[in-house]
């Protein structure tokens, strides 16, 4: 028979405590629901790090055309999850999305830079933070701009989309481009230290290129019908390009030395290229300056240009019919030279005038006006009609009528314009 040992010390409390539960079920289940909340809001805290932390809350504005981002996506730094989206909103045509960080990757500077990535085809999205200068912090509840936010799809997501053929091809040309890589890390540095002023110059050029709406989106267009020309017509023909190509490269790489040795010489040219260049911005600024005032009278000269070819098209019209004048006043001017001729000596005796008659318009010159109101005065007095019988049919007459005032004589040699004041009181 089995020996049956008596109860020991601990089963005997589990069992006491089970009775006094069993006398106690609403308080047992309101403490089973409290842990059940307490573990369940535990999870929650869990999601986004550990627990009963404190989080660095970060805005950024994204454009409306962005992949589609809900609170719960994911917030990832190099690569690293450090945070979720919190909230998603409206904002004046953008979407605003409020997220939340982990202590340990706050804070982000304030130049940080977020972009909404696709990280698979199946459309799962997540915001990718660039925390950019970290001794320049963003405050807490800071805002990215929508200047430093974009959107797209990572690179191994693209290459996830070809087929198994361009995969391998894609994985050839990596491999053959290591293979051109290896062994030049001193001209690899020397590519890399010069890459900053290029980036410079190529950002100056990408502006030029924008200066215009829609030039880029032209180039862009006229770049696809280049492309489509190169596709050629038949099958082989593409290969046949890779293959000139490829001989033209191989020609290039077997006078690498020589090649070099150009690129060498160039550097010097580059460098005073680049000291000259800036002299010419003042000339490339006036010039500037003076396309733009020239431009209204250029546009006026286009519009005139149909008008004058016009004209210049009728020059043998024009021709015809100055011969056909020309022969008519043939007769005339044949006729006036007589004329012409017996014209001189009057003209020749008109010189000796001259000198007298300066003198004779410099004395009247003064008395113009005396002379205009003498002359309204007489035209006043000389034009009034009168009526039939009186005078002559449709003749003025002058009027003759005793004056009786106290005018006394007048000067003889008066002064210009002094004769309208020569009055005496009665």
């Amino acid at each position: 028979m089995t020996e049956i040992r008596p109860p020991g010390r601990f089963q005997r409390a589990v069992r006491r405590a089970g009775s006094r539960l069993e006398n106690h079920r609403t308080a047992a289940g309101l403490g089973v629901t409290a842990v059940a909340a307490a573990l369940a809001f535990v999870a929650w805290q869990s999601v986004n790090g550990v627990p009963f932390q404190s989080r660095y809350q970060v805005h950024a504005i994204v454009s409306a055309d962005a992949p589609i981002v809900k609170p719960g996506d994911a917030v990832r730094v190099a690569g690293r999850l450090a945070g979720i989206v919190t909230d998603v909103e409206p904002d004046d045509g953008n979407r605003k999305l409020t997220m939340e960080l982990r202590p340990s990757y706050a804070p982000i500077g304030d130049n940080a830079r977020a972009r909404v990535t696709i990280k698979s085809v199946v459309y799962l999205t997540y915001v990718s933070i660039l925390p950019g200068d970290l001794d320049r912090p963003m405050a807490e509840g800071g805002t990215i701009p929508l200047s430093h936010t974009g959107s797209g799809v990572g690179l191994l997501e693209v290459v996830q989309l070809f087929d198994k053929q361009a995969r391998r091809t894609l994985a050839k040309a990596s491999f053959n481009a290591g293979i051109g890589l290896a062994g030049r890390g001193p001209d690899l540095n020397a590519a890399l230290h010069d890459l900053p002023p290029t980036t410079r110059n190529g950002a100056a050029e990408l502006r030029a290129l924008t200066s215009k709406p829609g030039a880029l989106a032209a180039n862009i267009v006229n770049t696809e019908k280049v492309v489509s020309g190169l596709a050629g017509t038949r099958p082989d023909d593409v290969r046949g390009l890779l293959r000139s190509g490829a001989a033209a490269v191989g020609a290039l790489a077997a006078q690498s030395s020589a090649l070099g040795r150009s690129l060498d010489l160039l550097r010097p040219f580059e460098d005073d290229l680049l000291r000259t260049a800036p002299l010419a911005d003042p000339v490339l600024t006036g010039a500037t300056k003076l396309t733009k005032t020239l431009r209204p009278a250029l546009v006026r000269l286009a519009a005139a240009l149909p008008d004058l070819n016009r004209a210049l098209s009728l020059g043998d019209v024009l021709r015809r019919q100055t011969d056909r004048l020309t022969g008519f006043l043939q007769p005339v001017i044949r006729a006036a030279t007589p004329v012409i001729a017996s014209l001189e000596p009057t003209v020749a005796s008109i010189n000796p005038l001259l000198g007298s008659l300066s003198r004779l318009v410099g004395t009247i010159d003064p008395y113009r006006q005396d002379f205009v109101r003498a002359g309204r005065g007489i035209i006043a007095a000389t034009s009034t009609k009168f009526p039939e019988g009186q005078t002559a049919p449709n003749n003025p007459a002058l009027r003759f009528a005793p004056i009786l005032t106290c005018l006394g004589g007048r000067d003889p040699y008066p002064a210009p314009n002094s004769t309208m004041s020569h009055s005496q009181a009665c």
